[in-house]
């Protein structure tokens, strides 16, 4: 047993030393080709490039003119918004009673613009002249521009105008969802 360890060692040793050996005789320079008609491209380092085209290449658009593609916003007189998107999602709403004469009243409103991109330009409370008040949020987002795909959330308060409107129940409608309020003397 113990000659077997003893042949077993040595032929460990012999064996380290073969390796040792030719691994020392070997040279290797990773710039040369291994032969004179390689298998492989051989490619030198590139030259650092630069992050931004020269400055003669590029084409500049004054900020404050609208390209040609770009439609700038227009109101119309009787006050509508005409090239306004309205992508939102209403979560929800919730409709705040000032305690004060005559009343004040507005609309909290919680939902999420489409993506990253969109911002809200403007919104709106009509009164349809009975019990009810339509409420739309207008928004605006830039075009070709990539924009993150992830919803973002807002929060926007809507004063409504109820100056005048006599005692009741009223109506407040935000795209699907609908809350009420009651003013309990004329608002006058």
């Amino acid at each position: 047993m113990k000659r077997k360890l003893q042949y077993y060692v040595l032929f460990m040793v012999m064996i380290t030393i073969l390796i040792i050996s030719n691994s020392c005789n070997a040279t290797f320079s990773p710039t040369e080709p291994l032969s004179d008609n390689p298998s492989y491209p051989v490619t030198q380092p590139d030259e650092p490039q630069n992050a931004y085209p020269p400055a003669d290449s590029v084409e500049t658009t004054p900020v404050n003119s609208p390209s040609a593609d770009e439609t700038p916003v227009q109101r119309t007189p009787a006050g509508s918004v005409v090239g306004l998107e309205e992508r939102v999602y209403v979560d929800s709403i919730d409709v705040f009673i000032k305690e004060s004469f005559p009343v004040q009243v507005s609309v909290q409103v919680y939902g999420n613009l489409a993506d990253g991109c969109v911002s809200i330009h403007s919104t709106e409370a009509k009164f349809d002249g009975k019990d009810s008040f339509d409420v739309h949020i207008y928004t605006t987002s830039p075009k070709d521009v990539m924009c993150t795909q992830a919803l973002v959330p807002f929060e926007e308060n809507i004063p409504l105008d109820v100056y005048g409107l006599p005692a009741g129940t009223y109506t407040v409608n935000v795209y699907d969802l609908q809350s009420t309020f009651t003013l309990d003397v004329d608002n006058q």
